[in-house]
């Protein structure tokens, strides 16, 4: 049988610590990464032309449509 001294102990404690936190650290961030992006309803819009439904930049006030490639206006094409 060996022998381990206090200081021994302490530090197998606190690395053992040290790495359920960084463990739980870990998880939080990669649960926050996977929500970090939500789309919202007004960057969710349909094309009136073939009703096809695509997610565009908040800021343009005109919208193309990646599949037909048709303009329109981002207040009429906004999904609520």
């Amino acid at each position: 049988m060996f022998t381990v001294s206090i200081d021994t102990i302490f530090v197998l404690v606190l690395f053992a610590a040290l790495a359920l936190f960084s463990t739980f650290w870990v998880i939080s961030k990669v649960a926050e990464w996977r929500t970090h992006y939500t789309p919202e309803s007004p960057h969710i819009f349909r094309c009136p032309i073939c009703l096809h439904i695509f997610i565009a930049e908040s800021g343009p006030s005109i919208v193309r449509c990646p599949r037909c490639q048709s303009l329109s206006e981002a207040k009429g094409a906004r999904i609520h």
